[in-house]
């Protein structure tokens, strides 16, 4: 995939954290807990707030960073 910022090559990898992250279209002064009814959601696809793991591309020109959705594992 082209990076949408600078067109270059992407590099397949992870964003991963030991701790939660969510996506918000707001700042979170205090704690960090997703507010469903604002918008709020945890990246990596858990709704917890513990280890994180989810695809992503990165630009090695420009530093942008994708976060690739989440696939559900079958078992």
């Amino acid at each position: 995939m082209n990076c949408p910022k600078c067109n270059s090559e992407m590099m397949f990898g992870y964003v991963q954290s030991k701790h939660g992250i969510i996506w918000s279209a707001e700042v979170h002064e205090w704690f960090m807990l997703p507010n469903a009814k604002k918008g709020d959601v945890w990246v990596g696809g858990k709704d917890n707030c513990f280890s994180v793991l989810t695809e992503a591309l990165r630009c090695p020109e420009c530093k942008t960073i994708v976060v690739l959705p989440p696939v559900e594992k079958v078992e």
